[in-house]
């Protein structure tokens, strides 16, 4: 019974050692913008099970995708492998006229603004847990943001303390929101990033990302809005014939 638990324990961390096997010796590039990503003929493997084929997609930038599709059909893969957090991919991935695998995937992800469904909550204020420190995001700035994701009423609490147990699960996602606004990158990706909320909010949040021309936005859900189905540029349906 030992002996079967310690090789459960083993085989769990061959993933992190092929990670150092596959560390870059020299140094990557760094990208200054993200414009258009092009996916040609992706496909991942998890050990001999093949998570997605033959991915081809262009995300345009300013253009705006949902990823559906059941559990298990490769949509938050597809995301982490759009973020370079995971490199051992089949096919190209091209960065304007760069390779993903050519370019520091840190650079990456400090130009998108990834929000999932849990949100950590620092104890710390409040203007701490939405600006994550930036002293250079003006009270302005985080009025008009808490506008936008209707909770107004949380700017007479800015300096507060605060801690995990003093919101909501639908309060703490929209403080993941407004982390992701206040960020101002021109690339937004949801990862089930509007579960937690109601109807109406959850409508109103996601029509103010597909009417901005700016942002490329990218949002991975089991169940899409109905009222903004009509506002994307794509519908992508994963684990479909």
């Amino acid at each position: 019974s030992t002996i079967n638990q310690l090789q459960v324990t083993i085989k769990s961390v061959d993933p992190i050692l092929k990670k150092f096997h596959d560390f870059p010796e020299g140094p990557k590039t760094c990208i200054a913008t993200i414009q258009d990503v092009r996916f040609d003929n992706v496909s991942y493997h998890f050990g001999e099970k093949a998570i997605f084929e033959g991915f081809t997609q262009t995300f345009k930038k300013g253009g705006k995708y949902a990823i559906t599709g059941c559990s298990g059909s490769g949509k938050s893969t597809l995301l982490n492998i759009f973020l370079g957090n995971l490199k051992d991919y089949e096919g190209k991935i091209l960065f304007g006229k760069l390779e993903s695998k050519e370019i520091d995937e840190n650079s990456i992800v400090s130009k998108c603004a990834y929000v999932g469904s849990q949100t950590h909550i620092y104890n710390d204020t409040l203007r701490n847990n939405l600006t994550l420190w930036n002293e250079a995001i003006t009270d302005t700035q985080i009025k008009k943001v808490l506008e936008r994701v209707n909770l107004l009423s949380f700017l007479s609490r800015i300096d507060e303390q605060v801690s995990d147990g003093s919101f909501s699960e639908g309060q703490k996602q929209r403080i993941g929101l407004i982390r992701a606004f206040l960020k101002g990158s021109s690339v937004v990706i949801f990862d089930e990033a509007t579960a937690n909320l109601d109807h109406n909010n959850a409508t109103r949040i996601e029509h103010l990302l597909l009417s901005d021309p700016n942002i490329t936005y990218i949002t991975v859900t089991h169940h899409l809005i109905k009222e903004n189905e009509p506002y994307f540029d794509k519908i992508i349906r994963l684990g479909e014939a």
